[in-house]
């Protein structure tokens, strides 16, 4: 599983918006960046993201720019239940931007659409890892 997290040109097969995922060779140690497209259908906007902090296997951090929009931390948990068994908790908190100011106006609404695309996210992170 922590192999998934880490592999970003894997990120548009399970993460839902990431597009045209191209990572440096120093990815993920932490400050390295790569660009990006994110988005559904036509819609295209250019981002990048960062790596903040790597704690194999237990937790990894980064921030993702989404552009014109903004840019949120994303961290992801990871707690080992049992042999090919671990639990990925994924947190999103919008900081900066236009979807920062959105969470602060509608914040449930926000916090209810983070976590709908999270949770398929991760739904689809299992699905690629098992294949």
């Amino acid at each position: 599983m922590w192999e998934g997290l880490l592999d970003a040109e894997s990120y548009p097969c399970w993460l839902i918006g990431a597009q045209e995922v191209e990572a440096p060779a120093s990815w993920p140690d932490p400050g390295a960046s790569f660009e990006h497209r994110i988005g559904a259908g036509p819609l295209r906007i250019p981002g990048s993201t960062t790596s903040r902090e790597v704690d194999e296997p237990n937790r990894f951090r980064l921030t993702a720019g989404m552009g014109p929009l903004g840019e949120a931390d994303v961290t992801f948990e990871l707690d080992e239940l049992a042999p090919h068994r671990t639990r990925v908790r994924m947190s999103e908190r919008p900081n900066e931007g236009m979807v920062r100011v959105t969470e602060r106006i509608a914040r449930p609404v926000v916090e209810r659409v983070i976590d709908l695309r999270n949770t398929g996210s991760l739904r689809r992170l299992r699905d690629h890892l098992v294949k």
